[in-house]
C-alpha cells in the first residue's frame, strides 16, 4: 500500500491545505459568536454591527472552503481506491500460474469488489476523518484553554476517558469484521461456482440442495454482519454517551464560571461552541479508528499478494528460442501425497510432432503443465536446450510455448481482439492467420465488437478451438502444446483441426489426445503411451500397432466405441 500512498503526495498536500482552512473556519466562527455576545452584553452597537457583517462575509468563505474540501476529499478517496484496485489486479496478474490456482477465483473477485467497498469507507475515508478529528480537537482544546483553563481541564479529562474506554473492544471488533469479510468471500466464491456449474446442477437434479447451501451462505453473511454491527454500534453508543456527558458538564461549568464573573458570557459561548468540536472529533476518532483497525486483515491480504510471489534467484537465464530439444530426466510429480508421474525420461526434438495418449488419470495433461512451467516437478530435471527450466523466468518459458486447452476462454469483443489478445499485430497478419486455421469467413467481421458475444456464445465449439489455434500461431512460438483440444468436438471437426495442427511447419507440436484417428496418428513422428504415470510404450503408429501391446488395446477399444 506504500506505493499507492507515495503516488499521491501532491494530492495529500492539497487536501491538507483545504482541511486546515476548513478547521480554521469552524474554530474562528465560534470565536466570532463569542465576540458578538460580548458586544451585545456591553451594548456596543457599532462593534456588534461590524462583527455581524464580518461574520456574514466570513461564513460565505467558510461555505466555499467546506465545499472545496468535501469535493477534493471525495476525489482523493476515489483515486486511492482506483489505484488500490489496480495494484491488486496487477499483483494477481503477476502471479505464477501455479500460485494463481492455489486459491479460489471467488476470493480474488471478493477482494476486488466487496473488500474494496469496505476499504473505501473504513480505511481511506476513515484516515482522512481521523486526521481531521485530531487536528480539530487539538486546536479546539488549545482555544478553550486560552479562554478558560478550568473548562479546558474539565473537557480534556472527560475526553481522555472517552478515548481510552472503547479501545478495549478493538481486538474483538477486528475479529468480527474478518468473519464478515470471510463470509462475503465464501458467498462470492459459491455464486461463481453455482452459476458455472448450472448444467451439472440441472443434470443431476440437485437444484434444491444447491438452493439450501446458497441460503446458508447468504444467511452466514447476515449472521456475521449482524454480530459485527452489534458490537460496532455498542462502541459508538459508549462514545456518544461520554460525548454527551462532556457537553453537559462543560455547559454547567461554563455557566457557573460566568455567573461568578470569572469569564464573560461570550467566552462561555465560545467554550460551549468548541465543546462540539472536542466531543464530536473524539467520537469520530474512536468510531473511525475502530473501522480503520478492523480492515487490517484486508490490508494483510493485499500485502500478501505481492510479498508472496514466488522468487527464483536464477531468473537471469533467458531462452528465446528452442534450438535442439526439451529433455525430461527421471521426472516425478506428486499431488496431495498421490504419485501422478513416475520416473519419466523422454526427449522432445525440435520441429517434430508428438502425441501423448493413455487412459484417463494416467498423467498426460500433467506432462504438458510441467513442460510449460505451469507447475514444478517433485523431483528430476526438465531442460530446454540443456538449461534447467527452474532457472528460467516465467516470461522466458511463456515466450517459448503456446498452450491450447480444451476449455477455450473468449473475451466479449471482436474476433481481432480475441486472436491478438489486445497485442499490437498488423491486420494483414491476423487475416492470414484466420485463413490458415480455416476461419476465412470471419475476416469481414473481424472488427465487429459484438460478434463473439460473452465467452464466445455466438461461435461453435470448432470455431472457438480454431481461434485458440490462431492465438497460438500469431505469437510464432517454437513450441505448441495442445491439451485434449478435440474432446468437445464432433469427429469431423476434430479430424480437420488435428490435420491443421500437423500441417504446421517449423513448430514443435506436443498434443495430448484421447481421439485416436488413424489418419492423423500416422503423421505424428512419435506417439508416447502413458499408463498409471509411466511411459509404457513409444513409437510410430505402425510400430505400436504391430507390437499389439497396450496402445493396440486402447486404440481398438476407442475404435470399437
Amino acid at each position: 500500500m506504500k506505493t499507492v500512498w507515495k503516488k499521491h503526495i501532491k494530492d495529500i498536500l492539497i487536501l491538507s491545505v483545504f482541511l486546515l482552512l476548513d478547521i480554521f473556519g469552524e474554530i474562528y466562527t465560534a470565536i466570532l459568536f463569542g465576540q458578538i455576545i460580548d458586544s451585545a452584553s456591553s451594548r456596543n452597537l457599532s462593534v456588534m454591527t461590524f462583527l455581524i457583517i464580518k461574520t456574514l462575509i466570513f461564513t460565505i468563505g467558510v461555505v466555499i472552503i467546506f465545499w472545496l474540501y468535501q469535493v477534493y476529499m471525495k476525489k482523493f478517496i476515489y483515486l486511492m481506491v482506483r489505484d488500490t484496485k489496480t495494484k491488486v489486479f496487477s499483483d494477481i496478474q503477476n502471479m505464477s500460474i501455479n500460485q494463481f490456482f492455489k486459491e479460489e477465483t471467488g476470493n480474488k473477485i471478493s477482494l476486488l469488489t466487496n473488500d474494496m467497498s469496505i476499504l473505501e469507507k473504513d480505511y481511506f475515508q476513515s484516515i482522512v476523518l481521523v486526521v481531521r478529528s485530531v487536528i480539530l480537537f487539538i486546536f479546539s482544546i488549545m482555544t478553550v484553554f486560552i479562554k478558560s483553563y478550568q473548562i479546558g481541564i474539565f473537557l480534556l479529562t472527560l475526553t481522555l476517558i472517552s478515548f481510552f474506554l472503547p479501545k478495549f473492544f478493538e481486538r474483538k471488533l477486528s475479529s468480527y469484521k474478518k468473519e464478515y469479510s470471510d463470509a462475503q468471500s465464501e458467498y462470492t466464491a459459491r455464486i461463481s461456482e453455482y452459476l458455472n456449474g448450472f448444467d451439472t446442477i440441472k443434470s443431476f437434479n440437485i437444484t434444491e440442495t444447491v438452493k439450501n447451501i446458497f441460503f446458508n451462505n447468504a444467511d452466514n453473511i447476515v449472521k456475521t454482519g449482524t454480530i459485527y454491527e452489534k458490537h460496532y454500534n455498542f462502541v459508538r453508543a459508549v462514545s456518544i454517551f461520554l460525548g454527551s456527558l462532556t457537553f453537559m458538564g462543560g455547559f454547567l461549568l461554563g455557566g457557573y464560571l460566568a455567573a461568578k464573573g470569572i469569564i464573560s458570557l461570550g467566552t462561555m459561548v465560545v467554550c460551549i461552541q468548541l465543546t462540539n468540536h472536542i466531543t464530536n472529533p473524539v467520537y469520530t476518532f474512536v468510531d473511525r479508528l475502530s473501522s480503520f483497525k478492523s480492515v487490517s486483515k484486508i490490508l494483510e491480504k493485499i500485502e500478501n499478494l505481492s510479498s508472496g510471489f514466488e522468487k527464483n534467484i536464477n531468473v537471469n537465464k533467458i531462452c528465446k528460442n528452442l534450438k535442439e530439444n526439451i529433455n525430461l530426466k527421471s521426472v516425478n510429480f506428486s499431488y496431495e501425497n498421490k504419485e501422478i508421474l513416475k520416473n519419466i525420461s523422454y526427449t522432445f526434438e525440435k520441429n517434430k510432432k508428438y502425441a501423448i495418449v493413455g487412459l484417463s488419470g494416467s498423467g498426460k495433461s500433467t506432462i504438458l503443465k510441467l513442460l510449460s512451467g505451469k507447475t514444478k516437478a517433485t523431483s528430476g530435471n526438465i531442460t530446454i536446450d540443456n538449461t534447467n527450466i527452474n532457472d528460467l523466468s516465467e516470461d522466458s518459458i511463456l515466450s517459448l510455448y503456446s498452450y491450447i486447452s480444451q476449455n477455450v476462454f473468449l473475451f466479449k469483443g471482436s474476433i481481432f481482439d480475441n486472436v491478438t489478445l489486445y497485442n499490437d499485430y498488423p491486420k494483414e497478419k491476423v487475416e492470414n492467420i484466420l485463413k490458415k486455421v480455416g476461419l476465412e469467413k470471419f475476416t469481414k467481421e473481424m472488427d465487429n465488437p459484438d460478434f463473439v458475444g460473452e465467452n464466445g456464445v455466438n461461435l461453435s465449439g470448432g470455431e472457438k478451438q480454431r481461434i485458440s489455434i490462431a492465438r497460438a500461431l500469431i505469437r510464432e512460438t517454437d513450441i505448441l502444446v495442445a491439451d485434449e483440444i478435440l474432446s468437445n468436438l464432433d469427429n469431423e471437426t476434430a479430424l480437420k483441426i488435428e490435420k491443421e495442427l500437423l500441417n504446421l511447419k517449423n513448430i514443435t507440436l506436443i498434443s495430448v489426445t484421447h481421439r485416436l484417428f488413424e489418419e492423423t496418428l500416422t503423421n505424428f513422428d512419435e506417439i508416447i503411451v502413458l499408463n498409471e504415470g509411466c511411459i509404457v510404450e513409444k513409437g510410430t503408429f505402425n510400430e505400436l500397432i504391430e507390437k499389439k501391446s497396450f496402445f493396440y488395446k486402447i486404440y481398438r477399444l476407442k475404435e470399437n466405441s
